[in-house]
């Protein structure tokens, strides 16, 4: 790796500590960079086929057994992750209104259980983010 990249991602870091600074204790960023890093990765891995799983997710009738329901939508996404919320981390960045944070919340939730379990459960991302 240059010194440059080296530098550039030193001082991308750094920004990003800088945007925490107000809300979180230095302590405290991990518990907002990992979650959110493990996010944009899920983000990117599923950018292909978003559209296919939502379109799955809502021709499902409501009382679809969710064994059945999350089955049906690994199969549609291709693997065991899939997200079926209208947004995506890049919607939500572009947001500059009052419903940020329903919205995060509701795309999380959108995610499939797995994932689910290691944003809300393991990370406590809501809790974190009120």
């Amino acid at each position: 790796m240059s010194a440059e990249t080296i530098n550039t991602n030193a001082n991308l870091l750094w920004s990003v500590a800088e945007l925490l600074r107000g809300d979180f204790k230095q302590h405290e960023y991990g518990g907002v960079i990992l979650p959110f890093v493990l996010i944009r990765r899920l983000d990117c891995l599923l950018e292909g086929n978003k559209e296919a799983v939502r379109a799955v997710a809502e021709s499902l009738p409501p009382e679809t057994d969710p064994e059945a329901r999350d089955a049906i939508l690994q199969a549609a996404a291709g693997g065991a992750v899939y997200n079926t919320s209208p947004f995506t981390l890049q919607d939500l960045f572009d947001q500059k209104d009052t419903n940020l944070r329903p919205n995060l919340i509701n795309y999380l939730a959108g995610f499939s259980a797995n994932v689910r379990d290691v944003l809300l459960e393991r990370f406590k991302l809501p809790k974190v983010l009120q």
